[in-house]
């Protein structure tokens, strides 16, 4: 998110929601306490987002807007397609953090006009500690570290090539077998679900019971 906060230096606006990661809240804390303005948008009892709350939050000051694919607590998915192309409309960047999504749904930059979208290797089996950063052609970008030539002059410094390399065939590897996880990973989801609610009369499920990943499951006594 700083690379498009930089790239918007006129703006001083962000809107993000009150379940995003904690790597994203405390930034924004942070930037708070720099001048900065932010818009946490709430959810529902099911975790999800009202679309209206976020076209009525976006001002000519809004620089970017910054929210995930899905929750790493309760698995909700945001619909980040249609949050694109609310951004698109209205002229603001919108940064996706797609962390918890890579490998368990189908996540195609090719289908959505996102901006910029974050993503973390340990989380489908690459090596810890890598990561990358999509950033749609035409959206603006200044280097987060300058530096060397590397990546184009985008981020100085020697790339980490054994770690990439991992990236790139654990992301291949996810690619063909995203279906095949939900398929696999759902049922049992939902039989430990089913003997949770059977054994714990007051239990409730935290987020929807369908808008959510297959490997997720959240509860909380009612």
């Amino acid at each position: 998110m700083p690379l498009n906060l930089r790239a918007n230096r006129c703006k001083r606006h962000i809107i993000t929601s009150v379940v995003e990661h904690s790597s994203i809240l405390n930034y924004c804390m942070a930037l708070e306490k720099e001048g900065y303005t932010v818009t946490y948008l709430p959810v529902d009892r099911e975790g999800l987002l009202k679309l209206s709350d976020l076209e009525n939050a976006i001002t000519d000051q809004t620089a970017v807007v910054s929210l995930m694919w899905a929750n790493n607590e309760t698995g909700v998915l945001f619909p980040v397609d249609r949050i694109a192309l609310i951004c698109q409309e209205r002229g603001v960047l919108f940064h996706c953090d797609a962390a918890q999504a890579i490998g368990k749904t189908e996540v195609n930059v090719n289908r959505s006009e996102i901006n910029y979208l974050s993503i973390t290797g340990h989380k489908f089996h690459a090596p810890k500690g890598i990561g990358a950063l999509y950033i749609r052609r035409g959206t603006p970008f200044l280097p987060f570290v300058n530096g060397g030539h590397q990546e184009s002059g985008r981020r100085g410094g020697t790339e980490n090539v054994p770690s990439i390399i991992g990236l790139g065939k654990a992301a291949e590897l996810a690619r063909h077998r995203a279906s095949e996880y939900c398929r696999e990973v759902g049922p049992l989801r939902n039989a430990l679900e089913k003997g949770i609610r059977n054994s714990i009369s007051d239990s409730e499920l935290n987020g929807h019971e369908t808008y959510r990943l297959a490997n997720t499951s959240n509860f909380r006594a009612a």
